[in-house]
Order: C-alpha cells, then sequence, then structure tokens
C-alpha cells in the first residue's frame, strides 16, 4: 500500500485539538487556528492502523474543510502543506476514505498545486495525487479527466529541462551529496506510474503514451534508482494495457 507522508517527512508536534475542535477551526477560525486544526488532524491521521480515527474525521466533516483550504488562494503555504499532507495520509488508508476525498473535491486544487512556487507544497500535493490515482482505476481516471496527465507532463518536462544539460557525473554526485532535491522528482514519477499502473477497459493509453517522450529522455538523463524503477512501471504498465496490441 502507499506510504504515508509521515514516514518521511518532519513532523512538528502541535497542540493536539479534539476533533470537534478541529472541525470548528478548519470552517470559522482565523488563519493560525486553522492552521493549528489542520495540524492536529494530520497528526491524528498518521497514526498505523486507526480507522476508527479516519471515520471520525469523516463524519465531523474534516475532509470538505480540508479541500476548501487547499481551494483558497489566501491559504498559507503552511495551511496548504498540512491539509495536502492529511489527505495524503487518509488517502494511503483503505478506498473508501480516497472516495471520501475526491466526493469532496479534491481533485482540482491538489493538480493545481502542483505547480506552487514552494517545493513542500508541491511535493506534497503530488504525493497526494499519487496515492489517489494508486487507489483504483476508477479515481485514477477521475483524475485523468480533470488534467492530472496535462500537468505531470509540464512537470516532468520543467525537470527534465533543468537537468538535461548537467554532466552526468555531476548529476550523480549532486544525488551523492544531497545538493540536489529529488524529494519533488520521486514523488512525480511515483505519481506519472501510478496513474498508468490500473488495468481496465478505461485505460487513458491515448493521453499515457504522450508521456512516453518525456519518460524516456529521463530514464536516460537521470540516474536515479528511485525514479527509474518508477518510470520504468510507466512503460510496462502502459504496454501491458496497450489495446493495439
Amino acid at each position: 500500500r502507499d506510504r504515508r507522508v509521515g514516514d518521511i517527512l518532519t513532523d512538528v508536534a502541535p497542540e493536539d485539538l479534539a476533533p470537534d475542535e478541529v472541525a470548528t477551526m478548519l470552517a470559522v477560525g482565523s488563519a493560525e487556528e486553522k492552521l493549528a486544526a489542520a495540524k492536529s488532524c494530520r497528526r491524528a491521521l498518521s497514526q498505523e492502523h486507526q480507522l476508527p480515527t479516519f471515520d471520525l474525521f469523516i463524519n465531523i466533516g474534516a475532509v470538505p474543510r480540508l479541500v476548501a483550504a487547499l481551494e483558497d488562494r489566501d491559504s498559507s503555504e503552511a495551511l496548504l502543506y498540512e491539509c495536502a499532507w492529511a489527505l495524503a495520509n487518509m488517502a494511503s488508508s483503505e478506498s473508501r476514505y480516497t472516495a471520501a476525498i475526491m466526493e469532496a473535491g479534491a481533485g482540482p486544487p491538489l493538480i493545481r498545486l502542483m505547480e506552487h512556487k514552494r517545493e513542500r507544497v508541491a511535493q506534497c500535493s503530488m504525493w497526494t495525487l499519487a496515492n489517489i490515482a494508486g487507489d483504483s482505476a476508477p479515481n485514477r481516471d477521475a483524475l485523468v479527466q480533470l488534467g492530472v496527465v496535462q500537468a505531470v507532463s509540464i512537470a516532468l518536462d520543467d525537470f527534465h529541462k533543468d537537468i538535461k544539460d548537467i554532466q552526468r557525473k555531476v548529476l550523480v554526485n549532486m544525488l551523492n551529496q544531497s545538493s540536489l532535491s529529488i524529494v519533488c522528482p520521486r514523488n512525480l514519477c511515483r505519481l506519472v506510474a501510478n496513474i498508468c499502473r490500473h488495468k481496465s477497459d478505461s485505460y487513458p493509453f491515448e493521453q499515457v503514451v504522450l508521456l512516453f517522450p518525456v519518460v524516456n529522455d529521463l530514464i536516460r538523463d537521470f540516474p536515479d534508482d528511485q525514479c527509474l524503477a518508477d518510470l520504468c512501471r510507466v512503460l510496462v504498465y502502459a504496454s501491458d494495457n496497450d489495446k493495439r496490441s
């Protein structure tokens, strides 16, 4: 099952709030209260094997309020990050929770936030989308209908432009010395692989095939094993779903 964002990102512990406080503060709180509520929600949803907690936060209406914060152009970077992280945690669990996220309208703001100027917001949005796409063919198809393939194509092209003129030895050294930010590219490649993953009658092969040129370019030019594994999965999954063969 897809990993949670909380597995690798730094967690800053806020004061824990009761679920009803979280719901109220997300809905009508000040900017500071909304951030505290989002942090508390995210922390509660980061715990393993806590499905009753997930149900509780769905029942109090937390998911639409987290999505509303993502849609709000006035939300701070920190609030966007916490809300996307909370949704990523929920989307890493059972399909019914991922369905609740999609029903709340999370797809469009998450796709838009892939282009956010702050890397941690962009990478957390990509992670959440990867969890949603990896959950099932219907959720993957819903994201495709919302334009996720086009957004991914732009992001892959932009990343390839950034690294294509860097000598391979230099890239390897940069990766070894952690002087090249790798979280966003890895989340992006994982998202691409999950978009291509599920076999179905509605498989979006005509859109997926448009990603092949830049996927091949990155396989050739970017020496990161985790990215390479996911990019190779793109070709395997797409080949397996090519109805022309």
